[in-house]
């Protein structure tokens, strides 16, 4: 028996009635209709589906989990409150809160390079996080796609490629700019946002 027909309908008039954004990506979210009329539910029984609606869910990778991009390292900065953009030297990003920057996409420079051909690094983002030992905790595995340089030794920064974003997932690069945004701006600035997300 094919069941394709009756879940469309079901997934057309119930499932897309709960979908949610509220400004904050991580936030996004498509979620099941409770409240399933019981003329549904005997749409579904009525071609032996033993299942109620409810029992179905959206199947869509969680934004969460699919790899990160540097696009999204963009879209999250520029989300953050209070953030301008600045073209940097050569028209590089450098997002800044307070006038203070949080993430910024680095021209290529001599200490970042490639061991192999000696090239220098073209796609490096900046990232600041909060303390040192984030700082060693981000850098300390060579498999790790963040890293750093004797230029940064002392900076509360990490370094990543964004040819190498992938192996980061979405959220985590989510939780990366968010704290990035969180330890340069100001307390009063950083407190509103936090008691905003609550």
């Amino acid at each position: 028996m094919d069941l394709r027909p009756a879940i469309r309908r079901w997934f057309e008039e119930v499932a897309l009635t709960e979908v949610s954004f509220d400004g904050h990506p991580e936030s996004f979210g498509v979620g099941v209709n409770k409240a399933v009329p019981d003329s549904r539910r005997s749409d579904l029984t009525s071609t032996g589906c033993s299942r109620s609606p409810a029992d179905y869910r959206l199947a869509v990778p969680n934004r969460d989990d699919r790899p990160a991009t540097a696009t999204d390292v963009h879209d999250l900065a520029a989300g953050m409150p209070h953030v301008t953009v600045d073209g940097g030297s050569k028209g590089n990003a450098v997002y800044q809160v307070g006038g203070k920057s949080f993430v910024f996409f680095r021209t290529p420079r001599p200490d970042a390079f490639d061991p192999e051909t000696g090239e220098r690094y073209d796609d490096v983002i900046v990232i600041w996080v909060d303390s040192a030992d984030e700082k060693e905790a981000l850098v300390q595995d060579p498999d790790s796609p963040f890293f750093t340089t004797p230029h940064f030794d002392g900076h509360l920064s990490v370094l990543v490629r964004a040819s190498r974003l992938g192996e980061v997932t979405y959220g985590e690069l989510a939780e990366l700019v968010q704290d990035a945004w969180l330890s340069r701006a100001s307390k009063r600035r950083g407190e509103a946002w936090l008691s905003a997300r609550r």
